[in-house]
């Protein structure tokens, strides 16, 4: 298990590594450097593409509720195994509350995706999902004043 979670860190660090040292690198560098968000968000996508199937097949034959309990204990270990070995700070107190804004926020958005899955299609479901851009501009509008071009 060590060694899952030491792998997943090192994946993350991989990834996550900063961009201002690009100034020094060579084109070939570069190029790298700026293919890993893209991978990144490809990994991200096959990941939900993988959970969303699971999710679909274990509906079926396990509650909601635990189906939601499990959803969120599994990662909710990992996370804290990385956290615990890469010596992470707590976030400071000001980022406490859209910390748990967000958790409920996605919380909210997964038991509402596998509610979904009860009645609906892997492929309606997913498709009703990834309506979630179109929320976007109206919501940084509303919070950060954003003007929505068309």
């Amino acid at each position: 298990m060590l060694d899952i979670l030491t792998g997943l860190f090192n994946i993350t660090r991989f990834f996550s590594s900063s961009h201002s040292h690009t100034i020094a690198l060579s084109k070939e560098e570069k190029m790298s450097s700026e293919i890993r968000p893209i991978l990144f968000m490809l990994m991200s996508t096959l990941s939900l593409s993988f959970n969303g199937l699971a999710a679909k097949y274990l509906a079926n034959s396990v509650s909601i509720q635990w189906l939601s309990f499990i959803r969120f204990l599994l990662p909710a270990i990992m996370v804290f195994g990385i956290l615990s070995i890469s010596k992470i700070n707590l976030p400071t107190k000001e980022m406490w509350k859209p910390l748990v804004t967000r958790g409920i926020s996605i919380a909210t958005c997964q038991i509402c995706f596998l509610v979904a899955l009860e009645k609906l299609t892997l492929v309606e479901s997913v498709v009703l999902f990834a309506t979630g851009p179109l929320f976007i501009p109206v919501f940084e509008k509303l919070f950060f004043g954003v003007s929505i071009n068309g």
